[in-house]
């Protein structure tokens, strides 16, 4: 998979709502040692977006961390095409 068009969504568990400078911090750290090189990281209100140089193995790695709820890999699309869509919708009336 080619990172820039994947993404890794990681979500939080109710223990670490309170700590995401930490979680971030841990899955960065943890990621790093398994030689997966992180290119960004977006925080978003539900989750965690991580752009990683492998994703599938970005999964298998942070599945087992302790505070990590839920793990998915989500296909990323450009923001033109959101931009493009809201213009039709408005524009159809």
């Amino acid at each position: 998979m080619n990172y820039k068009s994947h993404v890794l969504l990681v979500f939080p568990s109710v223990f670490s709502l309170t700590r995401r400078d930490e979680l971030v911090t841990s899955v960065k750290e943890k990621l790093l040692t398994r030689d997966i090189a992180v290119h960004d990281i977006i925080l978003e209100d539900a989750c965690l977006v991580l752009i990683v140089s492998d994703v599938v193995e970005a999964v298998a790695t942070t599945l087992e961390m302790f505070g990590v709820d839920k793990v998915a890999i989500a296909k990323r699309i450009p923001k033109q095409f959101r931009q493009e869509l809201c213009l039709r919708v408005s524009s159809s009336e």
